[in-house]
């Protein structure tokens, strides 16, 4: 699967562990629109090819 990365800066779950000095990853699955709003968003469609996306990191990791 060639995908290319999306780089954004944002506000995470992230940003606890990096405070502490803790090297962290924040993945998504989906692309999102709207954040922290009433009209916020995720492509659905996108779910499929982001959980392949997140089992082949996981695998790698493990292996």
């Amino acid at each position: 699967m060639q995908v290319s990365p999306i780089y954004r800066e944002a506000s995470t779950d992230a940003n606890v562990p990096l405070s502490q000095h803790i090297p962290a990853v924040c993945i998504g699955i989906a692309e999102g629109f709207g954040a922290h709003s009433s009209d916020e968003y995720m492509d659905v469609r996108q779910f499929p090819d982001g959980m392949a996306q997140l089992h082949m990191l996981v695998a790698r990791l493990l292996s």
